[in-house]
């Protein structure tokens, strides 16, 4: 099995919505990718982003979908062979090995074209607000939402402040 982490052709064939719910709620930190060094938010796992990339002759499609408990899903097809699976890496790796009976392992990153800066551009460009996260001790603190209240009275702000 061999690791690939270079730059793939990949066409982003649609930008996927963000959505209330999902990107700004309870499940919103499984919507977002976060540089490991920085703590950052590096673009968000849009709802229904599609992308085709070329893999050894034959065109595969990778669709992000809403799974179980409102985590992402990954959803691959290259020709009649398709797969549904938490992890983008193996939903790749089932659909190759269907058609190939060969196996291939390549990078979320990669393989979605996540690591292609005009791409990520585009991911980026409608965000009004990006998700912050920081370690106080040993906690990881993790902001997705910011709101005001809109009673006067209480100068704006909501209850238990």
């Amino acid at each position: 099995m061999a690791k690939n982490s270079r730059q793939l052709s990949v066409f982003l064939e649609n930008t996927g919505s963000l959505l209330q719910e999902l990107h700004y709620g309870p499940y919103s930190r499984f919507w977002w990718d976060f540089s490991a060094e920085k703590n950052i938010v590096n673009f968000s796992i849009r709802l229904d982003q599609q992308v085709k990339i070329f893999l050894n002759e034959h065109d595969f499609f990778l669709t992000i979908k809403k799974g179980i408990e409102n985590l992402p899903e990954y959803y691959c097809k290259s020709g009649q062979a398709k797969a549904i699976e938490a992890s983008l890496t193996k939903a790749v790796s089932i659909v190759y090995a269907a058609i190939f009976n060969n196996s291939i392992q390549y990078s979320d990153h990669a393989i979605m074209g996540w690591n292609n800066e005009t791409i990520l551009e585009i991911l980026k460009k409608d965000i009004e607000f990006f998700p912050v996260t920081w370690l106080v001790g040993k906690y990881k603190i993790f902001l997705y939402a910011i709101g005001c209240s809109s009673c006067e009275k209480w100068k704006y702000v909501g209850s238990g402040f």
